[in-house]
C-alpha cells in the first residue's frame, strides 16, 4: 500500500519476496505513461538495496531505500506503476503493481514518513540584493552524504514566520529540480555579479527580502526536507 503523508508524498510500504537463486536489488520504478502533472514517482536510495536469494525485505520502514510517490492521489485511490529487479549476472525481473493509497493513521506510524533530514546541507547559502535588481538570487553549495534530488520548488520563511515566495527561472520551460550526490559538491545559482537575465536560476523577489535577514528555505528532497538559512547580503 502507498501511505500518504502530509506533503502530497505517499510512501509504498511492501514485503518483497525473491524466488530466485541470485540475490536483487531494486534498479527502477516507473509508470508506463508520461504524467508530468499527475503522481511522480521516485526511488529513494541512500544505500544499496538487496535482498539474499530465497529472501525478503520490507520496503517502506527505515532501511537504505523507500519508493515514494509525490503528487499522490487521495486515501481510496490506486496508483499502477512497476518495480524493476536485477542482479549481477544481468537478469531482470519486471513486476507491475496496483497500489491502493491510504490515510496515514497510527496503524502505520512503522512506514516512513517524510521528515527533516540531516544528510543534505548546503554552504554559504545566501540571496543577493543587487540595487536596481528586481530578482535577488540565490546561491550556495549542495553537500550530501546521500543521493537525492528535489522536484518541488522549496519554500520559504522570515525571521517572523511569514511566507515569501521562492521562485524560480528557466531557460527551457521544463521542471524544476535540484539535486544532491554523495561526496559531491553541486553548485546552485551563478554567483557574482548577479545579472538579471536568462537561464536556469531560483531567486526571490528584492522587495520580498532585506539585506541583513535570514530567510529559512524548506527543500523537499524525497528522502526528507533540508531545513537551510539563507543569508539576505548587498551585491
Amino acid at each position: 500500500m502507498l501511505v500518504r503523508n502530509e506533503n502530497g508524498l505517499a510512501t509504498l510500504s511492501a514485503r518483497i519476496l525473491n524466488h530466485t537463486d541470485k540475490v536483487v536489488a531494486i534498479s527502477n520504478a516507473y509508470f508506463d505513461d508520461a504524467r508530468p502533472e499527475g503522481p511522480q514517482l521516485r526511488v529513494v536510495r541512500t544505500g544499496a538495496v538487496n535482498i539474499a536469494a530465497d529472501g525478503k525485505a520490507t520496503l517502506g520502514h527505515e532501511a537504505p531505500a523507500a519508493v515514494r510517490i509525490a503528487n499522490s492521489p487521495g486515501a481510496g485511490a490506486a496508483v499502477a506503476f512497476t518495480l524493476e529487479f536485477g542482479n549481477d549476472a544481468g537478469d531482470w525481473y519486471s513486476i507491475p503493481l496496483t497500489v491502493p493509497v491510504v490515510a496515514r493513521t497510527a496503524t502505520y506510524n512503522d512506514v516512513t514518513d517524510s521528515k527533516i533530514i540531516t544528510s543534505i546541507k548546503v554552504e554559504n547559502a545566501r540571496i543577493t540584493v543587487v540595487p536596481g535588481q528586481r530578482k535577488a538570487y540565490v546561491d550556495g553549495t549542495v553537500v550530501g552524504t546521500i543521493d537525492d534530488s528535489a522536484w518541488d520548488l522549496p519554500t520559504a520563511v522570515d525571521a517572523d514566520g511569514d511566507p515569501v515566495a521562492y521562485r524560480h527561472q528557466t531557460a527551457t520551460g521544463g521542471p524544476y529540480g535540484m539535486a544532491a550526490r554523495k561526496g559531491k559538491r553541486i553548485e546552485i545559482g551563478s554567483g557574482a555579479p548577479y545579472k538579471d537575465g536568462e537561464g536556469d536560476a531560483d531567486y526571490f523577489d528584492a522587495k520580498d527580502v532585506t539585506v541583513g535577514e535570514t530567510i529559512m528555505v524548506t527543500i523537499p528532497f524525497q528522502s526528507g526536507d533540508a531545513i537551510v538559512p539563507f543569508k539576505v547580503v548587498a551585491g
